[in-house]
């Protein structure tokens, strides 16, 4: 179904007045679906998602989600009602249309994991995790580890948005003072030639030429970088051998690859303690960390522990063939697996590989703040020179005179 989003105005049989939000292929189909819930439309009307598309749902509405519905199908309530709960104390529009789209798939008889899969709203592994925990008659612990996960990944993220304030405004700044400084110095420049015998200092005009020549070509090199970047992507979605080389390289560049790694080390060690909190089959459940690797290099090291795993192998002796993973780790698992205190192990793991990302976190933005810092105060400082140079010839001109 191509869902698109109405907003209506209805009574009940009851007569009391209901407005909310309603998902169908069209206008009509829309008006069909609140019919047969018995409710009389009186408005109903496109709403606009343009703003809303725009903006990304917070990891920590789907905290509150998992939170929510897991302990309402705990205490016996169906997860229709659990949504209907859920869609009344809802605030952040986006994630209100997430609710109800759900809600329009499940009233079609679709089954909860089907219809999660169809809004689109969350990750095919995070819906196959909870396609398993519905299978397994788990849902409920299942939710519960989902919504520990989405904690720990919005804890990340926050850490991530927070090291890059600071270089990300620098850079507006710099790009700002670079197409403001030739307009500041041409002015300058009008009003020194009109001082007679003047002469503008040669190292001002190399400064407002280097600006000018730097004002003009910025929009062609953000207008290029930005095509390269998309034709870029679109060929690394679609051809496998570039996409390899390239994740080859980045694995190549230092500071790149560490931040990769680490992340992706992070998410992965994340998942399977989440799977296995789950009680989700280890085979099954490493599969799912092998199809949510993005880079092909890192996927083929977790392959090969899950192609260790389907042979037979305990995960002890199956993680150590991924090259990636830390002896800290391996040592852990290899603890856990001997001891049958696995869990704590996994935990012990999640907790170190956050910190560590979060360490790298730090380090990087203790590199680039001083760099982005030292650029800013270089253009500003060129700008200074440019402007004092001719103010400080002033006196010797008029003496001239």
């Amino acid at each position: 179904m191509n869902a698109k989003v109405f907003q209506y105005v209805g009574v009940l049989k009851n007569g009391e007045k209901i407005k909310g939000i309603i998902v169908a292929p069209s206008k009509e189909e829309a008006q069909k679906l609140l019919e047969r819930k018995g409710i009389y439309v009186l408005k109903l009307k496109p709403k606009r998602m343009f703003l809303y598309k725009l903006l990304p749902v917070p990891k920590s509405q789907f905290v509150l989600f998992f939170d929510s519905l897991g302990k309402l199908i705990k205490s016996g309530v169906s997860i229709p009602e659990a949504i209907d709960f859920l869609i009344r104390n809802q605030f952040n529009p986006k994630f209100t249309v997430f609710l109800y789209t759900l809600k329009t798939y499940l009233d079609e008889g679709l089954s909860f994991p089907a219809a999660l899969k169809k809004t689109g709203f969350l990750p095919d592994n995070v819906v196959e995790i909870i396609k398993v925990g519905v299978e397994s008659g788990r849902l409920v612990n299942v939710l519960f580890a989902l919504k520990d996960y989405y904690k720990l990944i919005d804890k990340v993220n926050k850490a991530i948005i927070k090291a890059s304030i600071y270089p990300i405004g620098l850079l507006l700044m710099s790009i700002g003072i670079v197409f403001a400084a030739p307009k500041l110095l041409d002015k300058l420049q009008v009003l020194y030639s009109q001082i007679p015998k003047a002469q503008f200092p040669k190292v001002s005009l190399i400064i407002i030429g280097t600006f000018q020549l730097l004002a003009k070509l910025l929009p062609f090199i953000l207008i290029f970088g930005g095509l390269l970047f998309t034709v870029g992507v679109r060929f690394y979605r679609t051809n496998k051998e570039f996409r390899r080389v390239v994740d080859s390289l980045l694995l190549k560049i230092p500071v790149v690859s560490r931040v990769i790694i680490v992340s992706s080390l992070f998410k992965s060690m994340l998942s399977l303690y989440i799977l296995y909190l789950a009680g989700i089959n280890l085979g099954r459940g490493m599969k799912m960390i092998v199809e949510a690797q993005p880079n092909l290099i890192l996927r083929e090291s977790w392959e090969s522990v899950y192609n260790e795993i389907v042979k037979g192998s305990p995960l002890s002796k199956a993680i150590t063939l991924n090259k990636f993973i830390p002896q800290e780790d391996k040592f852990l698992i290899q603890v856990g697996d001997r001891t049958g205190r696995l869990e704590e192990q996994l935990k012990a793991i999640v907790e170190i590989e956050q910190n560590r990302f979060q360490a790298l976190m730090e380090e990087i933005n203790s590199v680039i703040s001083p760099l982005m810092t030292g650029i800013v105060a270089l253009i500003v400082g060129l700008i200074a020179i440019a402007v004092y140079l001719p103010i400080l010839s002033i006196p010797q001109l008029f003496k001239n005179i």
